[in-house]
C-alpha cells in the first residue's frame, strides 16, 4: 500500500474519532441540561410552573401603602388660617354634622370676654364658642372643653339639643375640631342634661383612675348608650351649653378622639333606660 492510502486511510480514522467523541459531548450536555429543567420543576411547590426570564424593568419608588380611612368632614385648615388673619384669637374649627356649627373656635386668658363678644371682638349678647381658657388647642389635655351659648332660638349651640334625638346622633356621631396643624375627629360616646354640680369641666387629673371615673359618670349619665371606647390615655371632647329643663342644667356631648388609623365607624346608640342625670332623678 502507497504511502499516501496510508496517510489518508490515518485521517479518515481521526475524524471518524473527532465526529464520535462530537456526538458523545452533545449528548451528555443534552442530558444535563434536561436534568436540570427536569430538577427546577421538581423543587418548585406543587402546580407551579417554572418561572420565565424577562426582561428587567426598573424597580418603582413608590412603596404600594394600605389606603387610611377617608375622614367625613373635610380639612378645615385653610378656613383656620384664613380665620386667624381676622382674629389671633382664634385657635380651631368646630363642625358639627346635620347643624349650621361650622365655625371658628376661639380661645383667650378667661371664660368671660366671648360670653358677650363675637368673633369680631364686637359687644354681641349672643357670644361666640370658645375653647376653655385652662385648655391648650395643640397640646390636648386629657378634657377639652368648648362653651356656647343657648339662646333659646335654636342658633349656635342651641342646635346641639337635636342630639337627644336617638335616630339624629346615629346619623351625626362623628364631630371635626381641628387646628392648623392637625385634623381632629371625634366619635361622640355620651349625650346627657346635668347641673353645675357635676364637674364635667374638670381638665387636670391626678391620676388615671380620675379620668377614667369622670368618662363613667359622663356614660351613667348620658341618654344613650354608646359602644365607643375610652382609655385612660384617651382625649376627650366636652361641648357645654346652657338648656332650660331647671335651674343651672346643662346640655353635654361627649366625644373621644379618633386615633390615626381608626375607622371613622361607630355601631349605632341605643337608648339608656335609667340614666343616672340629674334631670331624669327628678322625672
Amino acid at each position: 500500500m502507497s504511502k499516501f492510502l496510508i496517510g489518508f486511510q490515518h485521517a479518515v480514522t481521526k475524524v471518524r474519532h473527532f465526529v464520535a467523541n462530537k456526538k458523545i459531548l452533545v449528548s451528555v450536555v443534552s442530558a444535563a441540561v434536561v436534568l436540570g429543567c427536569v430538577s427546577s420543576v421538581l423543587l418548585l411547590p406543587h402546580g407551579q410552573a417554572a418561572p420565565i426570564k424577562t426582561a428587567s424593568k426598573p424597580s418603582s419608588s413608590i412603596a404600594s401603602v394600605s389606603s387610611a380611612p377617608t375622614p367625613p368632614i373635610p380639612s378645615k385648615k385653610a378656613d383656620i388660617l384664613a380665620a386667624q388673619q381676622k382674629n389671633s384669637d382664634v385657635v380651631g374649627w368646630l363642625t358639627v354634622p346635620g347643624t349650621s356649627l361650622d365655625m371658628p373656635i376661639v380661645h383667650t386668658t378667661d371664660n368671660s370676654y366671648y360670653l358677650t363678644h363675637n368673633l369680631d371682638k364686637q359687644t354681641y349678647k349672643k357670644g361666640w364658642p370658645f375653647l376653655d381658657y385652662r385648655n391648650d388647642a395643640e397640646n390636648l389635655d386629657r378634657n377639652s372643653i368648648i362653651y356656647g351659648h343657648n339662646m333659646g332660638d335654636g342658633t349656635l349651640f342651641g342646635e346641639l339639643k337635636q342630639f337627644e334625638n336617638l335616630d339624629f346622633l346615629n346619623q351625626h356621631p362623628v364631630l371635626y375640631f381641628g387646628t392648623a396643624d392637625a385634623d381632629r375627629y371625634w366619635k361622640i360616646f355620651a349625650v346627657y342634661i346635668t347641673d353645675v354640680n357635676f364637674y364635667y369641666i374638670n381638665t387636670s387629673f391626678p391620676t388615671d383612675n380620675d379620668f377614667t371615673s369622670l368618662v363613667s359618670q359622663m356614660r351613667a349619665q348620658s341618654l344613650f348608650n354608646t359602644n365607643v371606647s375610652v382609655s385612660s390615655t384617651d382625649k376627650i371632647l366636652t361641648l357645654s351649653t346652657c338648656t332650660y329643663e331647671f335651674e343651672n342644667a346643662r346640655f353635654v356631648i361627649e366625644a373621644r378622639l379618633v386615633q390615626p388609623g381608626e375607622s371613622y365607624d361607630v355601631t349605632p346608640a341605643t337608648e339608656n333606660p335609667n340614666p343616672t342625670s340629674p334631670h331624669h332623678k327628678a322625672n
